[in-house]
Formats: structure tokens, sequence, C-alpha cells
């Protein structure tokens, strides 16, 4: 069953009824009485809703049931149950679903399926007393990531949400199946926490609630003994001071005991009162204490190992020693309640220039990177030594953490000094992404090459790294010597302003809005599309264009499989609304789907969308239209392989997908000849084989290929391509 394509047609749907509260409807303040209004304007609406979709309308039921209103979608009950989120961050909101019994009795004996129905709201920015709907998101509730929900036992059991909807929307499993077992399994978990505080699914979501929020990623006991062991073991025997200030579960400080235990090395007071450890969760802190009692029959200082959060202490503990796992999160992925606590803090280290930045690019900029920032700064001593595991990211990803790069915080000078490279190793088991190992300085200045060694066979193989042209630009990792002089002496590629490499039009969650994957050629002006969602629509040709898939870049002679909806002006702006209005087919094609288009994320997206401009797309300009696409995979290749595309005869020019594309687009089928010509120097794969980004998301983005580039002309007037 389409789960997807059901949740976003009734969502259409119930959108339409609420096109009023896009700008305030009068209603009273109490969330709880707009909560009832939503309802009710539903169930008065719903059966004509079901007719239009072509379900079954079931009667409204009575209050004791655990949805607000049903259908029957073939043979199968959907039961909807409202639920309005509170978007004010001061506002308590307790996630309660459903008693934990009534679920079950409905999944047991009615065998439905529960449907989740939350509408966002917030105060009304332009009138008093009303309030604005932000979105409407509608998702049935077994298809939910596990980590979404809790069970809690306040009398019978409660089924509570530690997430919105809204927040878990693009790590939901559409095509997760409803068969019979995964219903039993639901059923068993549900039934333990009626009888039992400590069920696993109660464990794991106070667990993965607490890593969801915060990026918490443990260290195994086993690396943590082998860094404290080669590294700063030695230096705390003579009187260091050692802090983690992200201590999770405290496994870098238990390896100092276990070292010297093993050792037969005496655990005494004076010892034991160097090691400190901070850390968020208060059920870590009481677990690490009671564990330290019990594997070493030693007391240790409460005031040593303490709830807290790093970056906000009244007062600093200056350490000798640095060691420890810090959070592995984007600033863009933490709540929003925390980003606003710390958002200030990336200004203040120097790690964006301002807040438009972090709302932007650098919203990718790691919280790891933010808290070694602030210790180095602020918990390290003069001459300090550091070490942590963390995402290479920080070293190696442009735009987002380059700031870093500059190596001095606040006037304070570092050095990374060496760097481990698991390479792809499994260290931590939930971690896809690459990692390793940094040792820092503090008080020096960063001096380059660095050693670089990477994990091959279970033997550590030395290289040399340094940025290649600038100071903050990412780590380049030589194989040899050879490689390095190679490199040093690369000739940037001389380009015109106008040949900037861009990424393909993004449609910022709208790709079943936008993109077609069948197609019909009626006559040289219109075409007949069919989307994902089975919806059909006959248009234009100038609005639409073929889109590079998997096979474009493969084929000889590739043919247009999907085509992209472009409601823009060659200028790249989006057509006006007058403009769009004189194509009725376009306009109540893209109508249908307004409430979808206006829920989109995104600031630059939402700069468009404020100025009534909600069909607009991302990565559009007058290159966007340019004939001629010299067009390469950007994401998770390991070849650098640009091809030729020349216009199809009768869509025109290609369009690339998003950040899986990127290109540079040309006039004549000469300049991209010329353009291809100087994309094939060997020297870009080896410079991008060299940044190790291999099969990630960054491989070969338009900002790394850019660096290769320099561009003469001033762009603003398009000439012809000079070549030598």
């Amino acid at each position: 069953m389409n789960y997807k394509k059901i949740s976003e047609t009734i969502e259409s749907k119930v959108s339409e009824l609420f096109e009023d509260l896009r700008s305030g409807i009068s209603a009273r303040e109490d969330s709880r009485a707009f909560g009832a209004m939503i309802e009710k304007r539903i169930t008065q609406n719903w059966t004509r809703i079901c007719n239009d979709l072509g379900y079954e309308p079931l009667e409204i039921p009575g209050r004791r049931t655990i949805f607000d209103f049903a259908c029957k979608i073939g043979e199968q009950l959907f039961g909807f149950d409202v639920k309005t989120k509170d978007l004010d961050t001061t506002s308590y909101s307790d996630g309660g679903v459903c008693a934990v019994g009534n679920l079950l009795k409905y999944m047991a004996n009615d065998k439905g399926i529960f449907v989740i129905a939350e509408f966002g709201h917030n105060k009304s920015g332009t009138k008093n007393e009303s309030r604005d709907i932000e979105y409407i998101r509608i998702a049935p509730f077994h298809i939910l990531p596990s980590n979404c929900y809790r069970i809690e036992n306040l009398g019978t059991g409660q089924v509570r949400l530690n997430y919105t909807i809204n927040q878990v929307w693009d790590e939901i499993e559409w095509e997760r199946s409803y068969p019979e077992e995964y219903k039993q399994m639901l059923i068993k978990e549900f039934s333990q926490s009626l009888t039992s505080n400590t069920t696993t699914m109660n464990t794991l979501s106070l667990a993965d609630n607490y890593k969801r929020k915060f990026g918490a990623v443990f260290t195994p006991s086993k690396w943590a003994d082998k860094l404290v062991e080669k590294h700063f073991f030695k230096n705390w025997l003579n009187g260091a001071i050692v802090l983690d200030p992200t201590a999770g579960e405290g496994v870098f400080l238990k390896s100092f005991l276990k070292i010297a235990s093993k050792q037969g090395i005496e655990l005494t007071h004076e010892r034991i009162s160097r090691l400190f450890g901070i850390e968020l969760n208060q059920e870590y802190v009481v677990n690490f204490h009671d564990t330290i009692e019990r594997e070493f029959a030693i007391h240790f200082p409460k005031s040593n190992f303490v709830q807290g959060d790093i970056f906000f202490q009244e007062k600093e503990l200056k350490a000798d020693l640095l060691i420890g796992n810090p959070p592995w999160v984007n600033f863009t992925d933490l709540e929003e309640d925390y980003k606003e606590k710390t958002k200030h803090l990336y200004i203040h280290y120097g790690l964006v220039k301002n807040q438009k930045d972090l709302l932007l690019g650098n919203a990718r900029t790691d919280i790891a990177t933010l808290v070694i920032a602030k210790v180095l700064h602020s918990n390290l001593k003069e001459n300090g030594r550091a070490i942590f595991f963390l995402p290479l990211s920080i070293f190696q990803n442009d735009g987002a953490n380059q700031e870093f790069r500059n190596y001095n915080i606040r006037g304070v000078d570092f050095a990374v000094e060496d760097i481990l490279d698991f390479n792809g190793t499994k260290i931590f088991e939930s971690i896809l992404g690459r990692y390793g190992v940094a040792h820092f300085a503090r008080d020096k200045k960063q001096k380059f090459p660095i050693e670089y060694r990477i994990l091959k066979q279970n033997e550590w193989e030395t290289h040399h790294a340094k940025p290649l042209f600038n100071l903050t630009d990412p780590l380049t990792v030589f194989d040899s010597a050879e490689a390095e002089s190679r490199l040093d002496n690369f000739q940037k590629i001389s380009l015109p302003k106008y040949c900037q490499p861009r990424q393909g039009i993004n449609t910022c969650g709208a790709n079943d809005v936008f993109f077609f994957t069948t197609h019909e050629i009626i006559d040289d002006e219109r075409v007949r599309l069919k989307n994902k969602l089975g919806d059909e629509i006959t248009v234009n040709k100038k609005y639409i264009f073929p889109l590079t898939v998997s096979s474009t870049l493969a084929s000889q002679n590739p043919k247009p499989e999907k085509i992209i909806l472009v409601p823009h002006f060659e200028s790249g702006k989006p057509i006006d609304l007058e403009t769009l209005k004189k194509d009725e087919v376009l306009f109540n094609y893209l109508s249908k789907y307004q409430a979808l288009l206006q829920n989109r994320k995104g600031v630059l997206i939402n700069t468009w969308i404020n100025k009534g401009f909600w069909w607009a797309l991302m990565g559009v300009g007058e290159y966007s239209f340019a004939s001629y696409k010299i067009m390469w995979k950007a994401y998770g290749d390991n070849i650098f392989a640009p091809k030729v595309l020349e216009p199809d005869s009768y869509f025109g020019s290609w369009q690339g997908n998003q950040s899986l594309n990127a290109y540079i687009g040309v006039s004549t089928l000469h300049e991209a000849n010329e353009v291809f010509r100087k994309l094939a120097d060997p020297m870009i794969q080896e410079y991008l084989s060299s940044l190790r980004m291999q099969g990630t998301c960054n491989w070969a983005q338009p900002g790394r290929i850019k660096k290769l580039m320099e561009f003469s002309l001033d762009g603003r007037e398009r000439q012809p391509l000079t070549w030598d």
C-alpha cells in the first residue's frame, strides 16, 4: 500500500480547508481551543474529502475512540488522530498520543492503521489573538522512526511523541509494510510497558532521545584505553589534570583507572582528584559513579564528574590535558531550543562571521567543532594538549568548519599536530561517516605539512597533509612526495567568469511536484506528463526540460527519462503570477500543491515564498538555460568523469538533479568541447582523490572544483570564449 501517496493526497485535501489560516484566523489564543477548531472543521468536511478521493468515509466516532475521523481505503481501516503542535518554544507539550491499551485494541481487534495528522501552529504575526498554521503533516504511526515515540506508565500507560512528525519527516520509512508479525511485535512491546518501567522500548527511547538531540556517539573502551595509554597516561601519573568535556559514560576516565589497576599502580585520592568529567545527561553521571564504586572499590569525588553543559559553566575548569569524543551533529540538525541557546557561541568563537552564515551554508558546521573551539580556548591551560575522536569533515569539507581552520580562537593559537584516519574501519557501529582522531596543541602556530596516518589492513600508513591553496582549505593528503610536488605545481584552469561550476536545480523537497516519470509528446508545443503521484498534466514545452538520471552521463546518446518542470523565466527569476495564470492548466496543477510548496523549509526558498512566488525553485539562473552542459557526478562517486550534454532535440537543455550533479553551462558546442578538454586534466582526479572524500556527498561539488579554476572577465557581459 502506498502510504506516502495516501498521506499526501489527504494532506492536500485537508490543507484546502485551512487556507485562511495561512494569514491568521480569529481563534482563542488557548492552544486546546485552536485544536478543537481544527478537528471540527475536518470532521464537518470529512465525507466530502473521502468522496473526492474515492475512499469510504466512516461515521465520526465518539470521544472514547483513539481517532477523530476514519475511512476505508480498499478493505483497510485508517483512523486519523489530530495533533496540534504549538511551535512557541516556551510552551510545554507532553507529546501525548493515546493510552497504550486503546492502541493495542485498535491494532489487534480492529486491525486498523493508526495515522497522525499533525498541525504546527504559532501566534499570528499579523493579527492579534489569532494563530497561523505553519505546516500540516500526515503519516501512519507504524512507519515513524522507533525513537520518535516512548511509552510512559501513567495509569494504564501512555504513548507519547519525543519529536514532532515534522522533525522526523525525512526519516520516515514510507515503504515499510504492516505485516502481522510487525504488528504483533508492537503489541508485545506495548504490553510490556503496562507492567514494567524498564522495557526494551523504554530504555532504548531514553538513549535514542539523548543521542538524537545531542549527537552523542560513545567510544568503545578498547579504543579509549589505547589513546589514554599511548598519549596521556604517563602525564597523568606525573601530575597532569585531565578533563573530558563531554564525558558520556566516562569511558576515557575509566581507562586511566583501569590501566593503573592493571599496572599495579595505587589509585590514591590525589591521583583520582586530577580526573574530571562534565556530562549533559544526569543518568550517565549517576551510572558512572555507581560503576566506579563497583568496579574499582573507590569513591570518585562527586564534584569531579558532574552533570552540566560544557558551553555554560559558572566557573571554567582549566586542565593540562583534554580528551574525549564531542557530539557528532550539525548545527542545522539540533533541536530548535538548543539552536537558540547556542547559536551566539558560533559567532563568539569565530566559527561563523554572522547569524546569516549560520542560517545558510555554515549551518552544516559540526557542534563538535564548537566544543573543540570552546575547550581549547577556555578549558585548556597554556601549552596544553588535547586528543579527540571527531568527524573528519572538520578538516576535509568545504564551507562548513572552514573558519575553524584559521587555527586561532579569539586570539589563542592552536595547532593540529597529526590526524589518525580510520579509513572505514568500524569503530562506531551506528556511524556511517568518516571519522578519526586529532591531536591538538594550544599556544602553538599551525605549521604544514602534518602527519596524516591512515589505517590500512590493521597497520597505520603515514602520509603528509596540508591545505593546497589557502590556509582554511580542506586538507589534501599526499600519497607520496611526487604527488605532493605535482599538486603543488598544478596550474589552475583558466575560464571566463560565466563558466563557474553550478549545482543542479533544487526543488527543496518537492520532487514529486516538479519531477515527472513519464511523458508523451503530443505535438510541437505540448507534452503530456505524469508524476510519481499519478497526476497527469499537459503543458507547453517551454517550461519543461530533460532531467539527468543515473544513466544519462553513462550513455553515448542519452534520451530523456525524467522531465523537470521549471516555472522560471530564462533570466532565472520565477515567472510572475500574471504569467502563471495565463497558462490555466499549469496554474491549476501548481495550485493543487500550493500548501505543500508553501511549507517547504529553507532560508533561501522562503525568501521567494514570502514574496508570493511559492512555485519557485532554487539553483535556477541564466546559466540553467545554457544550451550545452559539461556535467559530472558531484555526489557519492570516486571518479571525476565530465560529459558534454548537447541539448535534446525536443526538450532543449539538460538540467542537473540538485546536488547529485554539477555542471558548467555554455552556448556553443565549440565552447563545451574546450571546457571539457580542460576538465580532462588528470590532475583534477588526483586532487579530488587526495581530499579523501570519495563516495561522500562532497566528492566533486562546485565549490571544490572551483578551487582549481581562475576566472577572467567580469561576467556581467557574456563574451565569447577565447582559448589558448
